[in-house]
């Protein structure tokens, strides 16, 4: 539980941790995931939809499986606290990775987010792990609009 201007993530692997703060007027939520890049035999299927398995490959490499594995897990902990249900790897899927980068779009709604809402991740790789990260950028705040007179 974050107090109710914060909001963040924390994710743990390997004997590391990291977290990711951040104020609630700046993000509707916040991600971040730590993995260990290991074979995933069998999880490719959990993971990717048909539509992504053509963009990475029929078999993805341990760290490309890995990388989309955190990069959606990034957006389950951003989304959750606003969605306020467990929602699974199907609900977004993987568009693009760049050096450093990638972008998801949400297959359905979710919460306040629209069907077809696009989020943008950071990742990077390093002693045999990925990390990723991302924003959830703050929503319009709803506005109060005065009732007609009569």
């Amino acid at each position: 539980m974050w107090p109710a201007d914060v909001v963040g993530a924390i994710s743990h692997s390997g004997g590391r941790a990291v977290a990711l703060v951040g104020s609630a007027s700046d993000h509707a939520g916040l991600g971040i995931d730590l993995e260990t890049i290991a074979p995933h035999d069998g999880i490719a299927a959990l993971v990717l939809g048909p539509d992504e398995m053509a963009r990475l490959g029929a078999v993805p490499d341990a760290p490309t499986l890995t990388l989309a594995f955190s990069a959606k897990e990034s957006l389950f902990k951003a989304l959750y606290p606003r969605v306020g249900r467990i929602f699974g790897f199907d609900a977004a899927a993987l568009l693009s990775i760049g050096e450093g980068t990638g972008q998801m779009r949400l297959r359905h709604a979710l919460g306040p987010w629209a069907a077809g809402a696009i989020f943008r991740f950071r990742w990077t790789e390093t002693d045999g792990q990925v990390l990723t990260a991302l924003s959830a950028p703050a929503l319009p705040q709803a506005r109060s609009v005065a009732p007609p007179s009569t």
